[in-house]
């Protein structure tokens, strides 16, 4: 068994709706790798509780929803005091550990890590015959909503570059929170800008269409993404791709899953093994393998035969991490990517800031 998850679960951080004090929640962790000790190596723990999630990541301009995560074989306590857990921060690692030969190569590579962190929105437990489980929504908007707005404040001056606006914006509204920003320069406005937002899909809406509007039309007319701001591990990362890696992620033939397949004319989605180096807004080309060629005509020349399909570098546009930890099966543990080319879509040069 080479799978791996960690998930950890703190107490809650605010007041349940109609309770006048937190609950008892002192947290849980729940995990499937026995650490190193006296000199042992780290291994996976064959009698883990089975596991199972669907955990999408998008940026707050395109909210993809809550994630889930269920739990088997839990404690009567956890069961009978579910909703102790309700507001109480999350997150959950997962990837591949040392076993067989394919973990042991994608924990050198270093891509199991922090999958998702967040905080459970709703938590409910079933106990039916000899069957007990206990199940997570989880939400990744940091506990900004309508009904309890964070208090955004967003002023954006004339001539001021957006960069150093948005984090200082960012960071004023969620202080104990990293926040990473590097977006273009050139992202002005002609006049002063002052908005308050509820929430971070309200901001990540407006900071994407008028960076939009702003660079769109620039440059000869290439496209361009505009700002995303989404959540990367326990921080936020604003980002526009104007300084695309230099040496993008290289995907190996043995991490993915099943055949890549396009979605659009710039747009494809592959499958990798459960993996958390890729976020989005990183830049990955795919392998040559088998299967893959662009052309498969035996008249073709040899040259255009072996070209690869899905040639160049991508950057990721979404991420769902679907995971079920004792289905034997390839596609229980993956990671599901869409990215769009940026050949065929190329980006702004710019400098960030």
């Amino acid at each position: 068994m080479s799978r791996y998850y960690q998930i950890l679960v703190g107490p809650e951080t605010t007041v349940q709706t109609g309770l006048s004090s937190a609950s008892s929640n002192v947290g849980a962790t729940w995990t499937n790798q026995i650490p190193a000790k006296n000199g042992t190596r780290v291994k996976a723990d064959l009698g883990a509780q089975q596991i199972e999630f669907l955990l999408p990541v998008s940026s707050f301009d395109e909210p993809a929803g809550q994630g889930w995560l269920r739990i088997w074989g839990p404690t009567k306590d956890q069961i009978s005091q579910a909703s102790d857990f309700n507001n109480a921060p999350i997150q959950i690692f997962g990837g591949m550990q040392p076993g067989l030969p394919l973990a042991s190569s994608a924990v050198l590579d270093g891509q199991a890590g922090l999958l998702c962190a967040g905080q459970i929105y709703q938590s409910f437990g079933n106990w039916q015959g000899l069957t007990q489980t206990l199940e997570f929504m989880i939400t990744a908007d940091l506990g900004a909503t309508q009904s309890e707005p964070a208090n955004i404040q967003f002023l954006w001056k004339k001539g001021q570059p957006l960069g150093p606006v948005l984090r200082s914006c960012l960071q004023s509204a969620f202080p104990s929170v990293p926040v990473t920003v590097s977006i273009d320069s050139r992202l002005v406005v002609s006049q002063d800008e002052a908005v308050v937002f509820d929430t971070l899909q309200q901001l990540g809406l407006y900071i994407t269409k008028v960076s939009q509007n702003i660079l769109q039309t620039t440059a000869t007319g290439t496209p361009y993404q505009g700002v995303k701001i989404f959540r990367n591990g326990d921080g936020i990362t604003a980002t526009d791709n104007s300084e695309v890696a230099a040496s993008p992620i290289i995907i190996k033939a043995q991490d993915i899953i099943g055949q890549p397949t396009w979605l659009g004319a710039n747009t494809i989605q592959f499958n990798t093994v459960l993996r958390a180096d890729l976020t989005i807004s990183s830049v990955v080309t795919l392998p040559l393998i088998a299967g893959l060629q662009a052309v498969t005509n035996a008249n073709s020349a040899s040259n255009a035969r072996i070209k690869n399909a899905f040639d160049g570098t991508w950057i990721i546009n979404t991420i769902q991490h679907v995971g079920n930890s004792r289905e034997p099966s390839a596609q229980s543990w993956i990671s599901n990517f869409t990215a769009v080319s940026t050949q065929a879509s190329p980006l702004i040069n710019g400098t960030s800031g």
